[in-house]
């Protein structure tokens, strides 16, 4: 084994798109990368190809090998330990170190620099976790799209399609202009509308959460979508500060426009992210190399 590692390595993967930013330690020198979709409970065996591709991309660009890196991978889905287990086996013997963890955790540390805080992410799904003074971390939500992802894009997308289809079922045509958008690209027809359903993956629904937003001061769909979304999020929120009176950081696509509707009461307790779950990976990768070298230190001395 080697007595350094050189590069540390974060990588924060979603269910649309995965970035990647790999830092020599000496120079500070930065590379990154940025490719699609790495949710390991979406498509695990797609995930895999996602970071195999990134890691082999960065390699290259910084002229060195992967067992000269020491890596966090913040991945949605990371939550299944099945899944995370499958993804470490396939990547830990091949560099220097590696942790697997969710990108809730990731999130939470880059959003206050390792300091105690609340975070809940508004992607393509929704997460919520907070780190207490002491250090632990206690993870919210994050089932996935199936089971949970209240908040999320691909869940807002989902009640305005639901919205639509109700419409259509009432008067037999669309009449609200946030329906009128959605058919255009569904279908109109039940057959268009099921056969795009059939193959709906969650970031497909996610693409149709922006049209809520862009609707909601002129079509009352919209603005009865979105009350649902807003009361998902403050209950997130809620469920994932607990007992405590830890600030809130919004991080994720969604968390801008999101916080524009929430109440005074929620926007009071949220302040500005100093990070996101890509400087949280770096962190954790860069103070997990100095736990193994300082382990090798013991290891030596004795």
């Amino acid at each position: 084994m080697k007595k350094s590692a050189d590069f540390i390595l974060g990588i924060d993967g979603g269910a649309t798109k995965t970035i990647a930013q790999l830092v020599h330690i000496e120079s500070n020198e930065i590379w990154r990368e940025l490719s699609g979709p790495s949710s390991l409970s979406n498509d695990f065996q797609g995930a895999v190809e996602t970071l195999e591709a990134i890691c082999v991309a960065l390699c290259l660009k910084a002229n060195c090998n992967l067992d000269n890196i020491v890596a966090v991978f913040g991945l949605a889905g990371a939550g299944n330990e099945t899944l995370a287990g499958n993804i470490a086996q396939i990547f830990t013997d091949r560099l220097y170190g590696l942790e697997v963890c969710t990108d809730a955790k990731t999130s939470v540390y880059g959003a206050n620099n390792g300091l105690p805080v609340a975070v809940v992410a508004l992607g393509t799904g929704s997460v919520g976790m907070r780190l207490e003074p002491l250090g632990k971390n206690t993870l919210t939500g994050g089932w996935g799209f199936l089971l949970g992802d209240e908040g999320g894009g691909a869940k807002l997308g989902l009640h305005a399609i639901q919205a639509t289809l109700a419409e259509i079922q009432d008067l037999g045509h669309c009449q609200s202009p946030l329906a009128v958008c959605i058919v255009d690209k569904v279908g109109l027809t039940r057959t268009a509308i099921l056969t795009w359903i059939a193959q709906a993956k969650p970031i497909d629904f996610a693409r149709h959460a922006p049209l809520v937003f862009e609707h909601y001061h002129g079509c009352q769909m919209a603005k009865s979508v979105l009350q649902g979304h807003l009361k998902s999020v403050e209950e997130l929120i809620t469920n994932t500060r607990a007992k405590t009176n830890l600030p809130v950081a919004l991080l994720g696509s969604l968390a801008g426009p999101t916080y524009e509707l929430l109440s005074d009461t929620t926007q009071q307790i949220i302040i500005k992210a100093g990070g996101n779950a890509l400087d949280g990976a770096c962190l954790l990768a860069r103070e997990n190399r100095k736990n193994i070298h300082s382990n090798i230190k013991e290891v030596v001395k004795k």
